[in-house]
């Protein structure tokens, strides 16, 4: 079996996940993860997909037809490697705080800086029930390399919460 990312975006409509997922199945592929979400008025999915290698080129062809539907659809071959990340240490990383421009900017840009990687990552601004504010959150999934403590991330995270005006909780995954 090949595997393939493929990333579907288009307006939000009901089936979406329905029709792509059609073309799949139809050429033998199998969604082993996925990620879907609206945003604003967008709908976006990236998927895991496993399939025959002989069914690769036209279950490609058959997903790029869909742009016909108003889909944009990618999808680009990968491989299901053993874990990148053996001896890294996964961490649960939670923000908090009034939103502002460059919050996730500034804590990605430090984490790149320090070699940790990103698994999963997720994003909201709502709003405050009583003051109507925008608040913004994040969670995500890192891997940290084992030469970073547990004590020195939470130091380092606690100086960027600081100056962004935010809350940064840490804890081991």
């Amino acid at each position: 079996m090949s595997h393939l990312v493929v990333t579907t975006t288009g307006p939000d409509r009901p089936g979406i996940v329905q029709r792509v997922t059609r073309v799949l199945v139809a050429h033998g592929g199998n969604v082993e993860e996925a990620r879907m979400a609206r945003l604003g008025g967008e709908f976006a999915a990236i998927m895991l997909v496993s399939a025959p290698e002989a069914n690769l080129q036209p279950l490609q062809k058959d997903l790029v037809e869909l742009e016909a539907e108003n889909l944009r659809v990618v999808a680009r071959l990968t491989t299901k490697a053993a874990e990148p990340f053996r001896g890294y240490v996964p961490y649960e990383l939670a923000l908090s705080g009034a939103d502002h421009v460059g919050i996730l900017h500034a804590v990605s840009d430090f984490l790149a800086r320090e070699g940790i990687n990103i698994e999963s990552l997720d994003t909201e601004v709502t709003n405050a029930p009583v003051t109507g504010i925008a608040l913004f959150s994040m969670r995500a999934v890192l891997q940290a390399p084992p030469s970073i403590s547990f004590a020195e991330l939470r130091r380092r995270l606690a100086e960027i919460a600081d100056e962004l005006g935010v809350d940064i909780e840490l804890k081991f995954a």
